[in-house]
């Protein structure tokens, strides 16, 4: 009967790699990766951290993206809807780890206004091994809220027309502008997010902007090119698990013009809704993908985010 090498084998686990308990596993090669894809809080506890590069992890933070703007008409104003932008993105390559029992949390999508007084909400941080990714900013919309919601991505400003007044009034939401920060990595500056895009009145339509991606500005309808919408930013491509995954799109714009639709951007962003074919959709969970802005109706939630953990666990 042979014998486990003591500098090898000790305790029932191998000394030459990373011992660590929390999430879901799977499995790519030589890698074990952790994934926290519920919201709320979580424990990420580390038993064990050998020395030299198979102690090192890669680490991808998500936070939840925001809703997108509610759209429709009361009171003499018209409004469309902006996308929600994106959740804001941290990835890092190589990272230090320490043993000790670790406190994650993972961000919810934001939750979109029912009433044309209401605003959507931004999506939840997540918070990991001191990294943060910010929520995803609120699509603007409604009669009150036309803005776009600053967040990890911008949320996108509400096209809205005030047909109360003589001349009417064309109210230009503002864009929200990206906020995520860039996060001190053991090799360089890491974080994504981006602005959402400007709503649009003109020629008797109101489009609302795109919400901001991850690594791409929401759009904003060129003015007098109604066709044009509100495009959702595109998101990161991460490659953790195996296969390049896009994470964090922002949500396309309601338009109240026509039925040219406002896809998300790539990484889980909803689309837009228009006047009358297509209805918004929410932001893919797990991704922080931004909800879809409203046109006839609510917007839609953003999507949640992920936080996952990658390591060497065998030759």
């Amino acid at each position: 009967m042979g014998l486990f090498s003591a500098t090898a084998f000790f305790g029932g686990f191998d000394k030459n790699y990373i011992r660590a308990f929390g999430g879901s596993l799977s499995y790519d090669g030589d890698y074990k990766i952790h994934t926290f894809s519920q919201t709320g809080s979580f424990k990420f506890n580390v038993q064990y951290v050998p020395t030299g590069s198979n102690g090192e992890i890669d680490i991808l933070v998500v936070a939840g993206g925001g809703a997108g703007g509610v759209g429709g008409a009361t009171g003499g104003r018209r409004s469309a809807g902006g996308g929600g932008g994106a959740g804001g993105v941290v990835y890092i390559t190589g990272s230090s780890l320490t043993t000790g029992s670790f406190d994650f949390v993972v961000g919810a999508g934001g939750t979109a206004a029912t009433t044309l007084n209401g605003q959507g909400g931004n999506g939840g941080d997540s918070t990991a091994l001191s990294l943060t990714a910010v929520g995803g900013g609120a699509g603007g919309g409604g009669i009150t809220y036309y803005d776009g919601e600053n967040g990890g991505s911008g949320g996108g400003g509400a096209g809205v027309l005030d047909t109360a007044t003589v001349p009417n009034v064309s109210l230009i939401g503002a864009s929200g502008s990206g906020v995520q920060y860039l996060e001190s990595g053991d090799s360089g500056l890491y974080g994504s997010g981006s602005d959402g895009g400007e709503g649009l009145t003109a020629a008797g339509g109101e489009i609302g902007g795109g919400g901001g991606g991850a690594s791409q500005q929401g759009g904003t309808p060129p003015s007098g090119i109604l066709t044009n919408v509100g495009y959702g930013g595109d998101g990161k491509q991460i490659n953790i698990t195996g296969t390049n995954v896009y994470y964090g799109g922002g949500g396309g714009g309601g338009n109240l013009f026509n039925n040219d639709l406002a896809v998300g951007g790539d990484g889980g962003g909803g689309q837009g809704g228009t006047l009358t074919t297509y209805s918004p959709t929410a932001g893919t969970d797990n991704t922080g993908g931004g909800g879809g802005g409203g046109a006839q109706g609510n917007g839609q939630n953003g999507g949640s985010g992920v936080i996952m953990v990658r390591y060497k666990y065998k030759n």
